[in-house]
């Protein structure tokens, strides 16, 4: 009897020690999680579309000479700027010289020729026209009148071989006269030379680039993907933000082929601001406009399959998918939000669906 009581006192005071750990726990209470929050209004604000470049010369000019020749003189080198009008190089003229005063001896001698022909042409066509007037009389035959003829036409067309030669020995002249202007090697625009590829006294051929030069703009390079080129035109606004900085740019070029490499629409945005460096990579921005809509930051949307973010309602934070719409720099425009709510922007990745929440400053 004695043993039963033991066990029935120690049976009842397991249950009340189980008791009492239920009772604790139950009183455990988890902490809320700290988040920081916004409150969620529609705002106007610009869209843009962002790509990476490279800035290259807007034009690359070969500068040669017309004829074969020495080098007599260069008077730029590489990295020097120049403008409109600026004498490059120049190239050794006496060979040229020289043909150009005995081609003036052709063309005096060419011209004499001319005019001993006219003068046998005008003597023979007036011989024509009296014959023709005494053949018709009858003072003179047909043999006659027809050797009269001959001489005519023999005059005539050597005073057309002689015209010929003329002109041909005055249009050397003048080539030749054009290229000995052609000796200066003259800048048809402004700009910055790249590279100069032959000394003086070098030998230079024909149409051989002598001086390299670009032009002071300068253009970067990007390539639009199928959707954004429908969007883009000419007109589109556009900066490049270089360095920290915003340059204005205009859309020179905006191709309506993509390039088959890569699938993409070439467009090119022109600058002549000296801030821009060749070969460098940079930002170009398209600004399309402004927009109402629903803008959050980006950090704060989080993905596991689906975009969401946390909103607030009744002191906890609950899951609310949204679909991004558009991006403008470090702002996210969505859909699945209303005016008015409070949105988690820090602290989210701590939270779960439904839990507690403190919002601090």
């Amino acid at each position: 009897m004695a043993r039963r009581i033991v066990f029935t006192i120690l049976v009842l005071s397991l249950f009340s020690l189980v008791g009492c750990k239920k009772t604790v726990e139950e009183e455990i209470v988890q902490p809320n999680v700290p988040v920081k929050v916004i409150e969620i209004i529609e705002q106007s604000r610009s869209i843009e579309l962002i790509y990476t470049g490279v800035v290259v010369p807007e034009d690359v000019i070969n500068y040669s000479f017309k004829s074969t020749g020495r080098i007599k003189s260069v008077n730029v080198q590489s990295g020097d700027n120049i403008t409109k009008g600026d004498i490059l190089a120049t190239l050794d003229s006496t060979d040229l010289d020289l043909q150009v005063d005995a081609l003036k001896a052709q063309a005096t001698a060419a011209y004499g020729d001319v005019k001993k022909a006219r003068e046998s042409f005008n003597y023979a066509s007036s011989q024509l026209s009296k014959t023709k007037v005494l053949f018709d009389s009858g003072s003179v035959s047909q043999d006659t009148l027809d050797q009269v003829q001959l001489n005519y036409d023999i005059a005539d067309n050597t005073l057309k071989q002689a015209q010929q030669s003329y002109n041909s020995v005055k249009a050397n002249q003048k080539i030749t006269e054009n290229l000995v202007l052609d000796t200066n090697l003259i800048a048809q625009s402004s700009g910055t030379v790249l590279s100069v590829n032959y000394e003086i006294g070098e030998l230079v051929g024909a149409a051989q680039a002598v001086v390299t030069l670009r032009s002071k703009a300068k253009t970067v390079n990007v390539g639009l993907s199928q959707k954004d080129a429908d969007i883009v035109t000419k007109d589109t606004p556009v900066c490049i933000n270089y360095n920290g900085k915003k340059i204005e740019g205009e859309i020179s070029q905006l191709d309506a082929m993509p390039e088959r490499a890569t699938r993409t629409y070439l467009v090119k945005v022109r600058s002549e601001s000296e801030d821009l460096k060749l070969g460098r990579l940079t930002e170009v921005c398209f600004q399309l406009g402004q927009k109402e809509g629903i803008w959050i930051p980006i950090q704060s949307i989080l993905s596991e399959g689906e975009k969401f973010v946390y909103v607030i309602k009744d002191g906890r934070a609950f899951k609310r998918s949204v679909e991004v719409i558009n991006i403008s720099g470090f702002q996210a425009e969505v859909r699945g939000l209303d005016s008015g709510e409070q949105m988690v922007v820090s602290g989210m990745k701590s939270l779960s669906d439904g839990v507690s929440i403190e919002i601090v400053k």
